[in-house]
């Protein structure tokens, strides 16, 4: 019982950097459905290396405003030079690697889906990915 109540403690108060559990929950929800929509906004760009690349850069920049934000920045309003360069820094190591990687896994599922899908819009993208093995 009381291991349980250390527990409970221990996720109810803050790190020494001031980050909440509430605040790691929300940071990564909204930095997830921002970067899925740019995605998704951008898909048709991830046809050439470059374009995924770029997606994938633009889609890390949020995820990343939000992780600094979280981690002790605070708002973006309020940042130095440093801060802003960390951020770009770090999503475009992230972000043109995981661009390229969603390429790849994107035409790896395109070309098992039936050809006259292959061009549909990225709302019917997203579905038919969805059933893609």
């Amino acid at each position: 019982m009381s291991s349980c109540w250390q527990r409970s403690a221990v996720l109810n108060r803050s790190t020494k950097l001031g980050v909440t559990l509430e605040t790691v929950v929300m940071t990564y929800l909204m930095g997830g459905v921002v970067a899925g929509a740019i995605v998704g906004a951008l898909l048709p760009l991830r046809r050439t290396a470059i374009g995924a690349s770029f997606v994938g850069f633009v889609a890390a920049v949020p995820v990343w405003m939000g992780i600094f934000y979280a981690g002790g920045s605070g708002s973006p309003l309020r940042w130095d030079s440093s801060d802003w360069e960390g951020v770009v820094v770090i999503s475009l190591a992230f972000g043109i690697a995981g661009g390229r990687m969603l390429r790849k896994e994107l035409d790896h599922c395109r070309h098992r889906l039936p050809r006259q899908l292959r061009y549909a819009n990225p709302v019917d993208a997203f579905f038919l990915l969805l059933k893609c093995p």
